[in-house]
């Protein structure tokens, strides 16, 4: 191949928009010596183009890109410490010399640099869908105890709808502060975030923020009346709750009750099925279920089920990896990555029975699209994957 053909397909592969016979000389490629001068070149030009489009980007010799393919080509020993008590991890950026290699430089450098930059989405048939772009947008929507469905742009066009906020491109539905002098509404709203869509952040009347995930919802009141303040959760949220000793904060999930005077913590019923995860950033929070319950301190984290197991050192930027638009899969099981995809993709995956036990690690852009997630996924545990729409079949390798 000349230069000119390896940098074509390269950048076919780069944007996402190659043929799986393209994998196949890519693959090839990345196995071949002759060819990584014409690679790391590729990523020079590749590298530049993004500097040009970032702001304070620090400068990256030829030697540090060189030691970064080595390292990811797997020619080189990890720096990245192994994931404890697994016996089966695949690190995701050790890939033995699989066309991973470039893509992972890629989906770093997207990260970094260019996260922002939405995945185009090609004008074909829905039967011949076989990618799906990263949310564009938030497709959340509110809805009232009366049946009143309103759509974001409806928001505030209605007596006690709370208003839309756009800042610094993020989206937030905001209610009006409670003051001592106005009456207390006792109407409930409830926030839908459906699959697929970006996060949506919300304002409570007291003032608490909350960051909701895809495939989350949250109910709560329009204004808050009695002695405590209770919000109802099912998937995935993070707080920063509005100090009041009087008037205590509490978060119910099907899997257990949070409760706070003020603080910042995550809540999350959608990793495990009938499980509730509650990461405790600042301040102290009591979970509770089922009669038992336990204080976390800062740095912990609960997992509630039948039992309350905590965890008393936790990583906090894994937990909140997805309000950054990150995944973070560091000792993740497989399955619980593809539950993840799930929900951001908004797509069905069907995992075979033959697909083994086995746990990853890596960090990625969720602006990726799901096929390039899913081709890093692919090439570091082996396993293969169709994807037809919105469904997924995953299957082991051979």
């Amino acid at each position: 191949m000349s230069e000119k053909e390896i940098f074509d397909l390269l950048h076919r592969y780069a944007s996402g928009n190659y043929a799986p016979e393209d994998a196949v000389k890519i693959r090839q490629l990345m196995a071949d010596s002759r060819y990584h001068a014409v690679i790391l070149d590729f990523m020079d030009a590749f590298w530049e183009k993004l500097e040009d489009r970032a702001e304070n980007s620090p400068p990256v010799s030829r030697d540090q890109k060189d030691l970064i393919f080595q390292r990811i080509a797997g020619k080189m020993e990890p720096t990245i410490a192994p994931v404890p008590k697994s016996r089966n991890i695949v690190r995701i950026w050790t890939l033995a010399g699989a066309a991973a290699a470039l893509v992972l430089f890629i989906s770093v450098l997207l990260s970094r640099k260019a996260a922002d930059s939405p995945v185009v989405q090609r004008d074909v048939p829905i039967a011949a869908v076989t990618d799906i772009a990263a949310p564009a947008a938030t497709y959340a929507y509110l809805q009232t105890d009366n049946g009143l469905k309103l759509g974001l742009k409806e928001l505030g066009t209605l007596p006690g709808s709370p208003a839309l906020i756009t800042e610094n491109g993020s989206v937030m539905v905001r209610y009006i502060s409670q003051q001592n002098n106005v009456p207390r509404q006792s109407q409930w709203h409830e926030l839908v975030n459906p699959r697929g869509s970006k996060k949506i952040n919300l304002t409570l009347s007291d003032g608490t923020l909350v960051s909701l995930n895809a495939g989350s919802t949250i109910r709560y009141p329009a204004g808050f009346t009695g002695a405590i303040r209770v919000v109802e959760l099912k998937g995935e949220a993070y707080f920063e709750v509005a100090k009041d000793k009087k008037h205590p904060f509490t978060v119910h999930t099907g899997s257990g009750d949070v409760e706070v005077l003020g603080t910042h913590f995550n809540v999350n019923t959608s990793r495990f099925d009938s499980v509730m995860q509650v990461t405790l950033l600042e301040g102290s929070v009591k979970v509770s279920h089922n009669g038992r319950s336990d204080v976390l301190h800062p740095g912990e984290q609960a997992v509630v089920g039948d039992v309350i197991d905590v965890s008393r050192a936790v990583e906090s930027k894994q937990v909140l990896a997805w309000t950054n638009e990150e995944f973070n899969f560091t000792g993740m099981d497989l399955r619980e990555i593809l539950k993840e995809i799930e929900r951001w993709y908004d797509v069905d995956i069907t995992i075979a029975q033959n697909v083994p036990e086995m746990r990853l690690s890596g960090i990625l852009s969720r602006n990726l699209s799901v096929r390039q997630v899913l081709d890093i996924v692919s090439l570091s545990s082996g396993i293969q994957f169709t994807i037809n729409n919105k469904i997924i079949m995953v299957t082991a390798g051979e």
